[in-house]
């Protein structure tokens, strides 16, 4: 503690408060003898060049913002989808597209989707697809089912009776028809491939073993007359397929060997073993190729 002059203390104010002073009491005056003035309400003012806030301004520009970021959106994806179409079309039919042969091919199926009756719409889009997959010269004919919901498709080819049948229903839009089509005429192409790999006696009999399961009564007796018709019927409708035009060890002979392999195995008693067949997967990829084909073409009117 610092010294220093000891501090007087007063009993009466120990803590050495101020005193405070009254305070002076102002006489209200009468109210009635004289009567408060009315001040009149002034406007709030807006300063010099200060913009004023706007809600309904504000979300127009908002909306404005959000069409302009959509736009370029849509423009970058149509310029990504337009660059994948070459590949979509090889996924479809098999081979490559130079760019102007992507723009006539984008122009002959916009003039396919302008056909209007849906059943000539669908002939001409299977005489399409058939020539656009190489297959002008396979002779299978079209069968038109009419149902009265969904999609019921197959394709049978050999015996009697061969055709590739593709249903006609209300419900069905004409990207699913496309898809449907492509689909069945890849299995098309599928047979084709290893009939002219020289598998015709193995794929006949595996045909038949199909056909006919066993405990059919007599079929040995009928077997080789069955095989020479059905060897007749294929080469009725994929030419000579007696003799084979694809050479052993190419790419193309080992994928005829596993088109044949997948037909040995091929199960329809269950979606999963349907789904995970090869001959499936790859024609229900072409299928979703030929749709994402016509979804581009009218989504961005190419």
């Amino acid at each position: 503690m610092k010294s220093g002059k000891a501090m007087s203390i007063n009993p009466s104010n120990p803590y050495n408060y101020k005193s405070i002073q009254p305070t002076q009491v102002v006489p209200v005056p009468n109210r009635q003898s004289s009567p408060m003035p009315t001040v009149a309400r002034q406007p709030a003012q807006t300063k010099k060049n200060e913009p004023s806030f706007s809600l309904p301004w504000a979300l127009a520009g908002m909306a404005t913002l959000l069409v302009g970021i959509g736009v370029v959106a849509f423009r970058k994806d149509k310029a990504k989808q337009i660059e994948k179409l070459p590949e979509t079309l090889e996924a479809i039919f098999g081979k490559s597209y130079t760019p102007e042969e992507t723009k006539g091919m984008v122009t002959t199926y916009q003039d396919l989707m302008k056909i209007e009756d849906q059943k000539t719409f669908i002939e001409r889009a299977y005489q399409q697809i058939k020539m656009d997959m190489g297959l002008e010269d396979v002779k299978i004919p079209l069968k038109i089912i009419k149902t009265e919901k969904g999609m019921e498709n197959n394709t049978k080819v050999g015996g009697r009776a061969s055709w590739v049948s593709v249903s006609i229903a209300e419900d069905v839009l004409r990207h699913q028809i496309l898809d449907s089509i492509a689909h069945e005429l890849n299995h098309v192409r599928q047979n084709r491939e290893l009939l002219q790999a020289g598998f015709l006696g193995e794929y006949v009999k595996d045909c038949l073993k199909k056909k006919f399961p066993k405990g059919v009564k007599n079929y040995k007796e009928i077997e080789a007359e069955l095989c020479r018709e059905l060897e007749a019927s294929f080469s009725d409708i994929y030419g000579n397929v007696r003799k084979p035009s694809i050479q052993k060890g190419t790419p193309r002979y080992q994928k005829a060997e596993e088109y044949l392999k997948a037909h040995k195995s091929y199960d329809t008693t269950t979606l999963e073993a349907y789904h995970n067949n090869l001959l499936e997967i790859e024609s229900h990829a072409v299928g979703r190729a030929m749709r994402r084909f016509v979804k581009t073409i009218k989504l961005y009117n190419l």
